[in-house]
């Protein structure tokens, strides 16, 4: 019984070893893109039917992208009443470009942040040019109008391709522990 046992757990993770190693990373993830327009979502905090382009699901709620030439629209939905926050330009928190936000006594508060190691500070490049931000029943949604291109008042992505850190918590604070993160890489179509 006992060598039965072993056998299975050795099955089990030959199986495992063969899903997460050998197979390629197409098979386990999913490909995402984003093509030019020329329409532009409203920047409300409110994401509309149709607004965006494309719409990545994420542990209580979504991410919404769309772009132009030189600008980048981006919204996350998520089921809490504390903070969200969406990192550009790195898939982790560190060196990311981050904006995050609240909302707290029905007043938004978005701050553009960078990251450093495992926390963040101040940024001072100005890409951020617009946001919205509410909070109703249990949703925070954030949405944001970012320029990207080659100058220092931009977001650069360097291979066309938005590297992205999304996360949330539960209080109403930049500094609080994230309760979810997902790191997201969409490739960037003219």
């Amino acid at each position: 019984m006992r060598t039965t046992i072993r056998h299975l757990k050795s099955l089990f993770l030959g199986i495992l070893l063969f899903s997460f190693v050998l197979l390629p990373p197409v098979a386990l993830s999913q490909s995402l893109s984003l093509k030019t327009t020329k329409t532009s979502p409203s920047i409300d905090g409110k994401v509309g039917k149709g607004e965006y382009s494309l719409s990545i699901d994420i542990k209580d709620g979504k991410v919404f992208l769309s772009k132009t030439k030189n600008i980048l629209f981006a919204a996350i939905k998520v089921k809490t009443k504390g903070w969200v926050a969406m990192g550009f330009n790195s898939l982790r928190m560190n060196n990311a470009d981050i904006v995050i936000g609240y909302v707290t006594n029905g007043k938004g508060v978005v701050k553009q942040q960078k990251g450093a190691g495992r926390t963040h500070k101040d940024s001072e490049i100005p890409y951020l040019l617009k946001y919205g931000i509410t909070e109703n029943k249990d949703y925070t949604t954030l949405e944001v109008e970012l320029r990207y291109g080659k100058d220092k008042k931009s977001l650069y992505f360097s291979d066309q391709t938005l590297k992205m850190i999304v996360a949330y918590g539960t209080k109403d604070n930049i500094k609080s522990y994230h309760k979810f993160r997902k790191p997201i890489s969409v490739k960037l179509i003219k």
